[in-house]
């Protein structure tokens, strides 16, 4: 049950980018997308389908790689220091009176949040790119 959880799991990381890279692959210059098996296509539906799960499993280091945006925004907001705490709050109060401090933190919080998946999906693309080579380095290494 655990390596079919694993399983989908993978699926589901690397789901968005496989989509839009197999059809930019796939699709003439006018979008429509006629579905005719090249080298490539199959090669990149082979590696995500099979390598990308298989490697996820026999690799777990391939699957604890999350990637984690902090912006300079929000490092400036998390500030405590308690010197300046006052002088910090005066002028993040008056930069924007419309919205409190919280509220901007809420944004800056979910703008990195978003950066962040952003970056893990396409960290999810590389993955899925070399799958197939770095399953076969981990199966000989395994071997021997």
């Amino acid at each position: 049950m655990k390596i079919i959880k694993n399983i989908l799991i993978s699926y589901a990381h690397g789901m968005v980018i496989f989509a839009s890279v197999f059809y930019f692959m796939t699709a003439k210059p006018n979008g429509t997308m006629p579905l005719h098996w090249y080298f490539l296509n199959t090669l990149w539906s082979l590696s995500y389908l099979v390598a990308f799960p298989a490697l996820r499993l026999l690799a777990p280091n391939f699957s604890k790689v999350r990637v984690k945006m902090t912006s300079l925004t929000t490092k400036s907001l998390n500030l405590d220091d308690t010197t300046r705490k006052n002088k910090s709050r005066l002028y993040h109060e008056s930069i924007s009176p419309v919205m409190n401090q919280l509220d901007i933190k809420g944004h800056s919080n979910n703008r990195d949040d978003g950066t962040s998946l952003a970056a893990d999906m396409l960290l999810s693309g590389v993955f899925i790119a070399v799958s197939i080579p770095a399953l076969l380095v981990v199966l000989i290494k395994k071997v021997s």
